[in-house]
């Protein structure tokens, strides 16, 4: 994440993360962004705000986030 948000033109809006301890901690290098437990929640409340996802979960859990945001219309970037 700290990669895609080194481009000039990239600002984290949001951070999303099950684990409370990891969410803390990119909200402290990120700390002007909203934070969320539930992806599905982010995406279907506040996908307005956004254009893009990049998405870091398990092997297992890539695909129904990737499939949510792409029907949202947002670009994708998975991690493996």
């Amino acid at each position: 994440m700290k990669a895609v948000a080194s481009h000039a033109k990239v600002k984290i809006v949001a951070l999303c993360d099950v684990d409370e301890r990891s969410l803390d901690a990119a909200a402290k290098t990120f700390p002007d962004a909203s934070r969320h437990k539930d992806w599905r929640e982010l995406l279907s409340k506040f996908a307005d705000k956004f254009d893009a996802v990049t998405i870091g979960t398990p092997d297992h859990m890539h695909a129904a986030p990737a499939v949510t945001a792409l029907r949202a219309k947002k670009h994708v970037y998975l991690q493996k």
